[in-house]
């Protein structure tokens, strides 16, 4: 009988215990799913894990500002009409002269006089509105009187001139909506000041101070990439002023007066620019 009850005492006891064991399991198996995820260490790099909320982007490049100046730089040359009324001096010596001493005048001094003049200029332009230039030019114009005595032998009267100047000014660039030209462009009117240095040759040479204005008007008639053939029409406004008198510079003349002469005229001349892509160069906004 103790045996017996001994058995039934521990069956009842297993009994009791799978229950308890069974409740345990689901515990037991997420404890065991828990330990097998990665673990993080404190000193690692959370920059390790990936981040899925990022999205990858395409850089977008825009380009670069177009500025709204840009530099050109001419070189050229033409021809000028001066304006010289001091040929008057020294055609109506050489008549005078001739008149008393019986000489025959075999080439007079001609009525006008034209010389060559070549400049150059850098200028700072601003789109299509205006630019503003600085430069220089150098001009020169000569003539010569010949008169013949009774022996024949010939007396030479010349005279000659050379100024050199600096320019500061500007161009006001002419928009196509005002202005159209079929065979040109960027045509424009503009003005510089003038000053320089001048030389008058005669019997002798003297020196004096130039200074003036001159007014332009041109416009751009071939173009390539970077260059561009313009042309342009001038009316220069110049003196050249010196302290010696007109006796240093005619032959037989009385006249103490000092030397002043005009070195101004009408001139004509053609460039080369050279400067930013022509057709890159900014532009004014279009109306519509």
């Amino acid at each position: 009988m103790e045996c017996a009850c001994s058995g039934d005492s521990t069956l009842d006891r297993i009994v009791i215990i799978l229950p308890f064991l069974a409740s345990m399991l689901p515990v037991l198996v997420a404890a065991g799913s828990m330990d097998s995820l990665p673990r993080l260490d404190s000193n690692s790099n959370l920059s390790q894990i990936p981040d899925t909320t990022s999205r990858s982007t395409v850089p977008v490049i825009l380009p670069a500002p177009i500025s709204n100046w840009s530099a050109d730089f001419a070189l050229g040359g033409g021809v000028v009409a001066v304006d010289f009324p001091e040929r008057a001096r020294f055609s109506g010596e050489l008549s005078n002269d001739a008149l008393s001493n019986k000489w025959t005048v075999d080439q007079p001094f001609s009525g006008s006089d034209l010389g060559p003049r070549i400049e150059w200029e850098v200028a700072l332009r601003r789109k299509d509105r205006f630019r503003l230039a600085a430069g220089a030019w150098w001009e020169g114009w000569s003539a010569q009187g010949i008169a013949r005595d009774s022996s024949g032998a010939l007396t030479y009267r010349p005279y000659g001139s050379d100024v050199v100047v600096a320019s500061l000014g500007g161009d006001l660039l002419i928009s196509r909506s005002i202005l159209r030209l079929d065979a040109a462009q960027d045509a424009y009117i503009g003005a510089r000041w003038l000053i320089g240095t001048g030389r008058l040759e005669g019997r002798q040479t003297v020196w004096g101070l130039a200074d003036g204005l001159s007014i332009k008007a041109g416009a751009e008639f071939l173009r390539w990439a970077r260059g561009a053939i313009a042309a342009h029409l001038a009316v220069d406004w110049l003196v050249v002023s010196s302290n010696a008198p007109w006796t240093d510079v005619l032959w037989s003349s009385a006249v103490s007066d000092k030397v002043s002469w005009a070195a101004g005229g009408l001139s004509l001349g053609v460039q080369v620019r050279w400067g930013a892509p022509r057709d890159t160069l900014p532009k004014l906004p279009q109306k519509k």
